[in-house]
């Protein structure tokens, strides 16, 4: 083998070990106590999701996209209130994971009613 074969083979080995990030796996899970609920009422949302490969004490971030053009923030699982002002139907969204990957999302619809 070349040294110029070998120089690139070294190359592409660190490419794939720093570019591939395997040590955080993230499961995107939300739950609220129902998914009917009146114009007003406060709703709790509930985040479920689970990460693996990171010590005790990593936070990770997580966004609730709420259907209505809001967005909210918030670290790990703590939960969310929130209050829909108008009825409708809203897809509620969940994103967590770290900003450069990976990452994972679910999403629930919400009814509100007058």
């Amino acid at each position: 083998m070349s040294i110029k074969t070998i120089k690139i083979l070294s190359i592409m080995t660190l490419i794939s070990l720093f570019s591939c990030n395997k040590k955080y796996e993230y499961k995107a899970c939300f739950t609220t106590e129902k998914e009917l609920y009146s114009v007003g009422e406060e709703i709790v949302f509930n985040n479920c999701s689970t990460y693996k490969g990171e010590k005790k004490g990593y936070k990770y971030g997580v966004q609730w996209i709420m259907g209505d053009g809001q967005v909210r923030g918030s670290f790990n699982n703590d939960p969310i209130t929130y209050v829909y002002n108008y009825p409708g139907e809203y897809v509620v969204k969940l994103k967590i994971g770290k900003k450069e990957g990976p990452t994972d999302e679910t999403e629930k619809l919400i009814t509100i009613v007058e």
